[in-house]
């Protein structure tokens, strides 16, 4: 448990009826997500959105992936990842919580659900203009870990 000082990250997966959750937190994304795309997405049985946000529910950041099922196995397959403003370089102060931590609650939190559907796979490569963070909250061009 955090001490005082210290941030508490939540994750949990976000699921159709959401949709206001993202559009009030546009500045997570490269461009502004219509509604009609995020209402969408949320309602697909593959994709999956990760919303991380801190003790008083501000955003924090996301992870983008879907269920990739594969001949003789199914993987997660992460797109984007994305975090506040605030976040991207570790900075916030002692009462925030860092890049680090933050992409390291979403890796968890997806890694985790991988797991639980027998996935043998949590990769990704960013699309064009997107970013992937690693669980140290550096940026990086592509993610692969072993389930």
């Amino acid at each position: 448990m955090p001490g005082p000082g210290h941030s508490t990250t939540t994750v949990r997966r976000l699921r159709p009826g959401d949709t206001a959750v993202v559009l009030g937190a546009s500045e997570l994304f490269p461009t502004s997500p219509a509604p009609e795309w995020v209402s969408d997405l949320l309602s697909s049985s593959t994709a999956l959105l990760y919303w991380a946000t801190d003790s008083n529910g501000g955003a924090l950041g996301f992870l983008l992936a879907s269920l990739l099922p594969l001949p003789d196995s199914v993987e997660v397959f992460v797109y984007e990842m994305g975090l506040a403003p605030a976040h991207p370089s570790g900075a916030g102060g002692n009462a925030s919580a860092s890049a680090a931590e933050i992409s390291s609650a979403l890796i968890d939190r997806a890694a985790a659900f991988a797991e639980d559907c027998a996935c043998t796979r949590l990769w990704g490569v960013p699309r064009p203009g997107a970013s992937l963070y690693d669980e140290g909250g550096a940026q990086v061009s592509s993610l692969d870990i072993p389930l």
